[in-house]
């Protein structure tokens, strides 16, 4: 689980490291295009006009495209259907550069985020969901995670607590074994969990009975695992 884990906090870093550099080399090669279009206005002024003309009339929507962050289907409909008003092409370009900005703040707070030596991972945290509350779940588990990593067990605890995770027994389960509070341990393993689902996941039983030897209870210990 911990490798796993591991391997899925390395995916994130570079995926937030590419969306990054995407960023910039799609806006790269946007600039270009529009340069390209330049010089054939010189070499070839019919074809250039008209490439510089579709390249200028759908820059809003290109320039939304730069970052797959969300769906961008109302600024392409604004942009081919109101663009032809002059108005409705600003409104989209004015759309379409502030999710572009968006974007690049997110990526930037993200490769700090990601970080296995952030410093500041809850302001970040607080940061990432202000921005972009979609993927708030991700953020918390990875903050989760990393405070686990790090032996702040009561802080991780406590955001488990305060926020709506999914199924997060096993780590709550954790986190309250380091902190040494095995009664909480033993509750959660015969309240909240299935006879079915200890039967499909027989380390459970043996989570349990270490909970009870934890406790001094031997006996106890003995008669879960039989």
């Amino acid at each position: 689980g911990a490798l796993r884990y591991r391997e899925y906090i390395k995916d994130n870093e570079g995926t937030t490291l590419n969306l990054t550099k995407n960023t910039d080399n799609n806006m790269g090669c946007l600039i270009g295009t529009f340069v390209i279009s330049i010089f054939l206005c010189i070499l070839c002024p019919p074809l250039g006009v008209f490439l510089l003309l579709i390249l200028t009339y759908g820059l809003p929507y290109s320039i939304a495209e730069l970052n797959k962050l969300t769906n961008n289907t109302d600024i392409l409909l604004i942009n081919i259907c109101l663009g032809w008003t002059i108005i409705g092409w600003f409104i989209a370009l004015f759309m379409a550069l502030k999710r572009y900005k968006k974007a690049k703040k997110i990526a930037e707070l993200e490769s700090y985020f990601y970080d296995n030596n952030c410093s500041n991972k809850i302001e970040l945290l607080n940061q990432l969901i202000n921005i972009n509350p979609l993927k708030e779940k991700e953020y918390k588990l990875n903050t989760v995670h990393f405070l686990k990593n790090n032996g702040e067990y009561e802080k991780a605890l406590n955001l488990l607590d305060t926020s709506y995770l999914g199924d997060i027994r096993q780590l709550k389960m954790q986190l309250l074994n380091k902190l040494e509070r095995y009664q909480e341990v033993v509750d959660i393993l015969q309240k909240d969990f299935t006879e079915d689902e200890k039967k499909e996941h027989p380390a459970l039983y043996a989570f349990l009975a270490e909970a009870f030897l934890k406790l001094k209870q031997p006996q106890a210990a003995i008669e879960c695992l039989m």
